[in-house]
């Protein structure tokens, strides 16, 4: 990772952590953002590049319930300052529970091990009973993440009627056999067809902050990828239930008017409300671009159109060429986190780039 990206990357995470707290005293962003955005950038070649962000608007859930699986690194890795810090938010995440919510608790360690009985209500013995077990629990051996995620989906895979949310708490590090990038894959898409969203919350001294972001980002979650000690346990666990609570579109398809516009990726991501989400196009964009989204929500039919006037080409998006072939090669299925600080992210690179290179033509004069 190049030196300004580390300096985003620390600024990132708290600049995430204060958009979820900031949007969870607003109860959700601005009415006025738009729900459409396009940047471009013109290349010599005369190839027009496109960034276009999506963030659905007037979109309200209608589902007050949800069945949330809390799952909690309880490896070796979860000492000390970490484990106080994973245990205090746990327990003030579960305090946070609606009435009419459920939840499971289970501990990935070697194995993951259910320490509730399956799915009960807020504010039961069974789950009082379970954090106790937690607290218990020595931190030991390493973690199956992949293990705990595919017990956790079983025990949402049959709910209905109900929001359906994993939130996973630790560094994110599998050290327990094999999860790969294809594995990985894999896995968030049976978890989009079971609609069933991740949240993640990084926190330990080697946090995996690309396979959080990964998890969050392609079931449609939000992550928090790295929580320090001075992180307040009560403004985090009112932004972690704000985000829980955001609704999320689950798209069938979407469209751009312009078929001469390649998009990608081509197949959406879940889209969510309280943040945008980035699109790369390669083509002319026209004087006007109109975007259809025909997907669902809660179950739910929802269609959405959109016209958008494009902003004039910039050459602050030079690098959105080199963004595209990137996109191109990894054949991802969106950036993770917020659209637009992924933009500022590879413009950052892009810059500490140009600065690389004017420094050896100096050192070579």
């Amino acid at each position: 990772m190049s030196n300004a990206s580390r300096v985003y990357r620390v600024f990132g995470v708290v600049s995430a952590f204060a958009v979820l707290v900031g949007a969870a005293a607003r109860g959700g962003d601005s009415p006025a953002t738009p729900a459409v955005t396009v940047h471009s950038y013109k290349a010599p070649d005369g190839h027009v590049y496109g960034a276009l962000l999506i963030k659905p608007d007037r979109v309200e859930t209608t589902v007050s319930a949800k069945d949330l699986v809390l799952l909690v690194d309880t490896s070796a890795s979860q000492t000390g300052e970490f484990r106080t810090q994973s245990l205090d938010l746990v327990k003030a995440i579960v305090a946070s529970l609606g009435k009419d919510d459920r939840a499971e608790l289970i501990a990935v360690d070697v194995s993951p091990v259910k320490l509730s009985p399956g799915l009960v209500k807020a504010g039961s013995e069974e789950l009082k009973s379970a954090l106790n077990k937690l607290e218990k629990r020595a931190p030991l051996g390493t973690c199956d993440l992949y293990s705990g995620l595919v017990t956790a989906a079983a025990t949402l895979a049959e709910q209905n009627q109900r929001a359906k949310a994993i939130l996973f708490v630790g560094d994110g590090v599998n050290s327990a056999g094999v999860f790969g990038p294809d594995k990985l894959a894999a896995l968030t898409s049976q978890l989009r067809s079971e609609r069933i969203v991740v949240h993640t919350v990084g926190i330990g001294s080697d946090v995996a902050e690309s396979s959080l972001e990964r998890l969050a980002t392609d079931t449609g979650g939000r992550c928090i990828s790295e929580v320090s000690k001075e992180t307040p346990i009560d403004r985090l666990t009112v932004a972690i239930s704000q985000a829980m609570r955001t609704p999320v579109v689950y798209a069938n398809s979407l469209k751009v008017a312009n078929e001469a516009l390649t998009l990608v990726p081509s197949s959406a991501p879940p889209l969510r409300v309280d943040q945008t989400t980035l699109f790369l196009t390669l083509g002319e964009l026209g004087t006007s671009l109109t975007v259809s989204l025909e997907g669902q929500l809660d179950g739910k039919d929802l269609s959405r159109e959109w016209t958008v006037t494009p902003a004039a080409h910039s050459e602050i998006y030079s690098y959105l060429p080199h963004l595209w072939e990137q996109w191109q090669q990894d054949k991802r299925v969106a950036a993770t986190g917020d659209g637009r600080e992924s933009l500022e992210l590879a413009q950052a690179d892009r810059t500490d780039g140009i600065t690389k290179l004017l420094v050896l033509g100096q050192i070579a004069a």
